[in-house]
């Protein structure tokens, strides 16, 4: 008992980008497994990506794997928030009314959108290139196995604070079993092994599975 030391290291322990609940939570701390559930369209990738605009901010180290969209959507979506403007609202727009217009039509109203110009785009693009952060490139499910190499890659490797995962239902989808109550438990176990060993801080979204015949939670 004499050689552990309880007081936490300094800096290990850090804020939400709230206030609120920065003082409900007392923080967030390394090494720590924080799961984000909530019904379907509730915002959790949302609040993840405000968390990793913040985690920039403060110079963390930042991973992300978002594998239910691909690495440009991730980049636009936190070029977004850097901008608040909604990027890829703007850039559909100029898409389908650009073609509209060669091909003799009128072009669509989408509404008041606020103005973009390239050069903005690019400035936050590049802004966004120099900051502490990787993305995996992937999209879809993804073996159990090969999710902790990345994550061990990502904590080891890069040396990243903080790594994000959206979502966890998706990598067990592509577990090859029939008792998925058995492999979630086997995943978060590795999860919580990995962030206790590495200390890296890990932000997870996990869907809810709406019970047969019940409403849904949303």
């Amino acid at each position: 008992v004499s050689e552990i030391n309880p007081k936490p290291e300094s800096g290990s322990i850090y804020d939400y980008p709230w206030d609120s609940l920065t003082q409900a939570l007392y923080g967030r701390r390394a090494g720590e497994l924080c799961m984000h559930v909530s019904g379907s369209g509730m915002g959790k990738s949302t609040v993840l990506r405000e968390l990793v605009t913040f985690d920039l901010f403060e110079k963390r180290k930042v991973g992300v794997l978002m594998l239910e969209e691909t690495a440009a959507d991730t980049a636009n979506s936190l070029i977004a928030l850097q901008l608040n403007k909604p990027v890829n609202k703007i850039f559909a727009e100029r898409e389908i009314n650009g073609q509209r217009i060669a091909a003799g039509k009128k072009p669509l109203d989408f509404g008041k959108l606020p103005t973009l110009t390239d050069e903005e785009y690019e400035t936050a693009r590049v802004a966004l290139g120099k900051q502490p952060l990787w993305v995996y490139d992937h999209f879809g499910s993804l073996e159990c196995d090969k999710l902790m190499q990345k994550l061990e890659y990502m904590a080891n490797g890069i040396h990243c604070d903080v790594i994000y995962l959206d979502h966890l239902s998706i990598v067990v989808s592509g577990m090859e079993s029939n008792d998925e109550r058995k492999d979630i438990d086997i995943l978060m176990t590795k999860l919580e092994t990995f962030t206790k060993r590495t200390s890296v801080r890990l932000e997870v979204v996990c869907h809810l599975t709406k019970p047969q015949g019940s409403k849904p939670f949303e």
